[in-house]
């Protein structure tokens, strides 16, 4: 029997007793989109929190930008397979050509210095975010997750269950060899992305939020998962709204916000 590998795999957040928590589907280098739903939720980042199931990078124009997220800090995230990708390149574990293929070709002309920089601040992400006490919170993991909250919570994971936290689709693609409830048993609801789906789908405890931001129908959403509420905005839209250059929350006096954006 393999072994099972610790990681520095999950990072427990209290629950938000202040303010609002939003969940973050698949990003993917579109922090123009990102930029305008924060806008449109009036986010507060005295008490608000922003929490992210991974894939920040590729695919998108500002890969950068939303690397750069992960030094705010109302701004929490897993590791996904995008980042896990960026950092075997870093290793020398995966050739460049094959990360470019599937959107990592924003790096090609970064200096070495500082892409193993990044890689080293993608390290720091844990698999799984459980906010709140067991029971009565959420999780989050980037792909999919079978088990309880018992299993999630011990931060010890097999590489094959790493694998299908980064990879898996079985729940999704409807391939698993056991039923959602089975699977989920005593698990809280457990935000995921890496799929992306027409709208935010619910199976089992699992709710998966990617809804392909950097498809050309696709779109980039946040859920509250106080509320259930979503809000969502295509990559086109923002654009034409100008929100390229609004600000992050909290970078500028005018608390009425960008023109256009019902807040």
């Amino acid at each position: 029997m393999k072994r099972a590998v610790q990681y520095r795999t999950v990072r427990r957040l209290p629950a938000n007793r202040s303010g609002r928590d939003f969940v973050l589907g698949d990003l993917h280098g579109h922090t123009t989109a990102l930029r305008y739903l924060l806008w449109q939720v009036a986010f507060d980042v005295r008490d608000d929190r922003l929490l992210s199931v991974g894939d920040l990078v590729d695919r998108g124009d500002y890969s950068e930008q939303a690397l750069g997220l992960l030094d705010r800090p109302w701004f929490h995230a897993v590791r996904g397979n995008h980042e896990d990708m960026l950092i075997a390149v870093a290793d020398g574990l995966l050739d460049f050509e094959q990360w470019a293929k599937v959107g990592g070709e924003w790096a090609r002309k970064l200096p070495l210095e500082l892409l193993a920089s990044y890689a080293g601040r993608l390290r720091e992400l844990p698999l799984a975010l459980m906010v709140g006490a067991p029971g009565e919170g959420f999780n989050l993991v980037h792909a999919e997750f079978f088990g309880d909250d018992a299993a999630l919570g011990t931060g010890y994971f097999s590489e094959h269950v790493r694998e299908r936290m980064l990879w898996g689709r079985q729940l999704i693609g409807g391939t698993a060899r056991a039923s959602p409830d089975t699977l989920h048993r005593g698990l809280s609801p457990t935000y995921c992305g890496h799929t992306p789906v027409e709208r935010v789908q619910r199976i089992g405890a699992q709710v998966f939020v990617d809804t392909g931001v950097f498809t050309r129908t696709g779109r980039l959403t946040m859920v509250e998962p106080a509320t259930g509420a979503s809000h969502s905005v295509s990559a086109a839209d923002a654009a034409m709204a100008g929100a390229a250059n609004w600000p992050w929350p909290g970078e500028t006096e005018h608390e009425s916000g960008p023109l256009g954006v019902t807040r």
